[in-house]
């Protein structure tokens, strides 16, 4: 992934699942944004990250007659 979004992709990912992001992912991310941009936008992943998690830990459901207001996934 080259474009902007692609890296900003790849940084989330490796912070999320890696030790660390690597030399080159975290080069290619300062090139095109300001550390600042990574240490206020990374937060935010995480925090999503931590809330995608909740219904998975604790099998959360929709109430009985209540409908997703999302699209299915296909």
């Amino acid at each position: 992934m080259e474009a902007p979004l692609g890296i900003v992709v790849e940084v989330t990912r490796e912070a999320l699942t890696a030790p660390c992001v690597s030399a080159a992912t975290y080069d290619a991310a300062v090139s095109l944004f300001e550390c600042r941009f990574l240490s206020i936008s990374l937060p935010f992943a995480g925090t999503y990250a931590s809330t995608a998690a909740l219904p998975a830990v604790f099998d959360m459901q929709l109430d009985r007659g209540e409908t997703h207001l999302l699209p299915a996934l296909e």
